[in-house]
């Protein structure tokens, strides 16, 4: 509650009192154990869980009873709630509910599969961002009086790579190592002139949060990324202090964490430059989208050139084909209580 005083000369004066309100409340979810929560919306829109103290058991059969419950109940007293997932707000204001209790809805996860408990390791793309690796929020300038976001589109963490590895981890409780893809350029697909270099994707973006540089070079003294119907073809290489960031988060979180250098052929269409397989018209723009030719030009599959008529024609066994496996989406848990607050 707040009191103000207003009032002139001769008169008395008048008070306005102002009322904020909080609520300290739980709401059970579905049966547990569930990996995580992910966005939570309040009377239909997104909720901001950076501003907001919201706690999350998962519902293990072990689980040990929210503090503030204990808190309120004694410790002899307070129901630990083992098997069911649930979520406690601590003092979440409602002035902008209309001072009442807002419905809720919420994005439960639990890995449905057994894939991902057997994953240990995992590769971090996208790798050409010049920004997405910071975990702390930048943004950028485009006009004058005008800011958007650079590498925070989420309403759950302080960064959009903080809020991955949140739901890396939860979602794959065996994992060991995580491999940050980092992407400089290359100009040329011949080895002997090609020109390997960190780019931006413009020279004159301002940001605010962080300063790009890498390897001593800044915006201005760096190369820009070649453009395709006037947007960048690619994204910048990652600045290294968000890179540093990064792996002192993974660090700090019991991963190990490998460097993992990648290089990109940036070369744009019309570029004039001889094809070392041939073609007449340069080398193809933006290569590299699909199998190279070069193992199929340079040595293809051996043939035996001399063999016995008695034998049968030999003919060479396919390369075995690379598997790919891709981490699986989040899926909402099938028993997930969408709406409907409970407790008091």
């Amino acid at each position: 509650m707040t009191t103000e005083s207003a009032g002139g000369k001769g008169g008395g004066g008048t008070r306005v009192r102002t009322y904020d309100y909080s609520a300290s409340f739980a709401v059970g979810l579905c049966d547990g154990p569930i990996a995580r929560i992910g966005r939570v919306w309040a009377n239909g829109a997104l909720l901001d869980l950076t501003r907001v103290t919201m706690r999350v058991h998962a519902g293990s059969e072990d689980q040990m009873p929210d503090s503030l419950i204990e808190a309120m109940q004694g410790p002899e007293r307070a129901p630990a709630y083992r098997g069911l997932a649930y979520v406690v707000f601590e003092n979440l204001p409602l002035a902008e509910f209309g001072n009442a209790l807002p419905q809720l809805t919420f994005e439960v996860m639990r890995p449905v599969g057994r894939l991902e408990r057997m994953i240990r390791a995992v590769t971090l793309i996208p790798g050409a961002t010049e920004f997405g690796y910071a975990t702390s929020p930048v943004t950028r300038a485009p006009d004058d009086g005008v800011t958007e976001r650079e590498n925070v589109h989420t309403s759950v963490a302080p960064s959009d790579v903080v809020a991955a590895l949140d739901e890396l981890q939860a979602l794959c409780p065996a994992l060991e190592s995580v491999a940050i893809v980092v992407a400089w350029f290359g100009d040329d697909l011949r080895c002997g002139a090609c020109q390997i270099r960190p780019k931006v994707e413009s020279d004159d973006k301002v940001t605010r949060g962080a300063t790009w540089r890498v390897s001593g070079l800044t915006r201005t003294t760096a190369a820009t990324t070649s453009t395709v119907d006037g947007r960048a073809a690619f994204g910048g290489t990652p600045s290294d202090a968000s890179v540093i960031a990064l792996i002192q988060e993974i660090r700090d979180r019991g991963l190990k964490v490998t460097f993992y250098p990648f290089v990109m052929m940036d070369i744009p269409a019309g570029n004039g430059l001889p094809d070392p397989y041939g073609a007449a018209d340069g080398q193809p723009a933006i290569p590299g989208a699909g199998a190279s030719p070069a193992i199929r030009h340079l040595a293809g599959p051996a043939r035996p050139t001399v063999r016995p008529r008695s034998h049968r024609r030999w003919r060479p066994s396919p390369a075995p084909l690379c598997r790919r496996t891709s981490l699986p989406s989040a899926r909402r848990c099938p028993t997930a209580v969408r709406n409907g607050p409970t407790g008091g």
